[in-house]
């Protein structure tokens, strides 16, 4: 006989104690145990598996977010003269700094001044600059003034007469002012005068003393174009 022998029980109970012959109680092996486990098992990979495909379909769901595009700035090139300017005779250091050309003005005329008030300038010239008629567009005149000068208080002085004459001669005029930069570094002041049908801007460069005066809708552009 085994050494170990199996107890009467009675039958279709599985999983009840069993004794041997020493009064001992085992566990019968159960086959209802090993059979619960599968289904939980099979509900795991399904929960998992129904997880996965949740993800993959949000991710495919979620709507990719909208890129915007950068601004991009167009700048308008300038107008070019629409006419052939004249040559500048003028001696340097002066004669070098002035432009034939600035925008769409072009050199029309240029002569020495004879003005008292320049008597005493190291050099004056009465320039204009011009925009040509055209069948869409009259002609524009601008008239400069330019002197240059021994020291930069007297360059002030004379830039002084110039802006009380120009606010006499139209009180109403819309006045704006302000300070005449090169690069970063302050050279002068302006101040430039909008009446009803005439503009008038007077500034200082250091000892340079310029006047420029025409339409008063052309103004603006020939001071802010320019070069000196």
């Amino acid at each position: 006989a085994d050494e170990y022998s199996v107890g009467a029980h009675e039958p279709g109970i599985e999983g009840e104690e069993l004794a041997d012959r020493d009064g001992v109680a085992h566990h019968a092996p159960t086959s209802k145990r090993r059979r619960a486990l599968v289904p939980m098992i099979v509900l795991g990979v399904v929960i998992v598996l129904g997880g996965g495909g949740y993800a993959i379909w949000q991710s495919n769901s979620t709507p990719e977010p909208q890129v915007t595009p950068p601004a991009v700035t167009v700048t308008a090139a300038l107008p070019a003269p629409n006419m052939t300017p004249i040559a500048l005779n003028v001696p340097a250091p002066l004669g070098e700094l002035l432009p034939t050309t600035t925008g769409k003005f072009a050199l029309s005329e240029a002569a020495a001044s004879k003005a008292k008030n320049t008597a005493r300038a190291l050099e004056s010239q009465i320039l204009t600059y011009s925009v040509g008629a055209t069948p869409q567009v009259a002609l524009v005149d601008i008239t400069l003034g330019v002197s240059r000068w021994a020291t930069s208080s007297d360059a002030k002085d004379f830039s002084t007469s110039l802006e009380a004459a120009a606010a006499a001669g139209d009180p109403d005029a819309v006045m704006t002012s302000g300070a005449v930069e090169a690069g970063s570094e302050k050279v002068g002041t302006f101040v430039m005068r909008l009446g009803a049908e005439r503009g008038v801007v007077t500034w200082t460069n250091g000892t340079t003393v310029l006047q420029a005066t025409g339409p008063h809708d052309q103004i603006k552009d020939f001071y802010v174009g320019f070069p000196i």
